[in-house]
């Protein structure tokens, strides 16, 4: 069994996933509320989208503006 580690979840702590635990989670799940690594994000929000439309899963940068813009755009940025 894997040890969860402190910062799980947390942004650009681990990746929120327990089997995963990646460093530099930087991807915010709107329905968990917790940060995942970006390719556990993409696994998630390939399967799950928003009642709106919108991915599950957006990159965030810890800047809460450019965090709220990004939430919006339909597509992720490449």
């Amino acid at each position: 069994m894997t040890a969860i580690k402190p910062d799980k979840g947390k942004w650009n702590g681990s990746c929120n996933r327990s089997a995963c635990q990646r460093p530099g989670a930087t991807w915010f799940n709107t329905s968990t509320r917790a940060y995942y690594c970006e390719p556990c994000a993409r696994d998630i929000s390939r399967f799950a989208k928003r009642a709106d439309g919108f991915h599950i899963c957006f990159p965030t940068t810890g800047d809460e503006y450019a965090d709220r813009q990004m939430k919006f755009k339909q597509e992720y940025p490449q």
